[in-house]
């Protein structure tokens, strides 16, 4: 069975976005397509490549799918919501309200030896971290210090102890990769 990873970027001061879900602060980090991997000390397509699953928040998905992301990962995606399916959404995509414990163990099942990822946004990874159903963090750390937006670390308690199983750096990137020190 594969871990489930929390793959993710921040600014040094812990926000996955600005006010009003700007995200521009990653563009000079780009691992589109179009772009290349400028900085990069771990390749999205090398992450990717053992992604057997994802999961992530409506809000998420609802930004990737207006920004022309929707179907950018190939993988099974479990969408964490309350609301109803909406129409035309891409056969590999499910709507669930189920506890996340069992969004997480159909998610293995249905990623078999490949990893599971838990994509966000910042409230999921809270509530995965909370749960302690997380078993590693790949975070990416942009140089930039945005002030303000979503914060990745708000509502995590108690604390987590984290043990730091590697660290890379390139281009004022830096990569740091944990995994949850105090999990049963």
């Amino acid at each position: 069975m594969g871990k489930a990873i929390l793959y993710i970027a921040m600014s040094l001061d812990g926000y996955i976005a600005g006010p009003h879900d700007d995200l521009s602060f990653l563009d000079d980090y780009s691992h589109g397509q179009d772009q290349p991997n400028k900085g990069s000390v771990k390749s999205f397509d090398e992450f990717f490549a053992n992604v057997g699953a994802i999961i992530l928040g409506k809000r998420t998905y609802d930004w990737e799918v207006s920004h022309g992301y929707g179907g950018a990962h190939p993988a099974p995606k479990f969408v964490l919501t309350d609301e109803k399916s909406p129409s035309g959404a891409a056969e590999d995509v499910s709507f669930t309200n189920k506890p996340i414990k069992e969004v997480l163990e159909k998610a293995r099942l249905v990623a078999g030896k490949k990893d599971v990822w838990v994509e966000g946004g910042a409230s999921v990874a809270q509530q995965f971290l909370n749960a302690r159903l997380i078993d590693e963090l790949d975070i990416f750390v942009i140089p930039t210090i945005l002030g303000a937006g979503i914060g990745l670390f708000e509502n995590i308690s108690p604390s987590i102890r984290l043990a730091l199983i590697a660290n890379n750096s390139a281009d004022g990137l830096v990569e740091l990769r944990y995994k949850l020190n105090d999990k049963d």
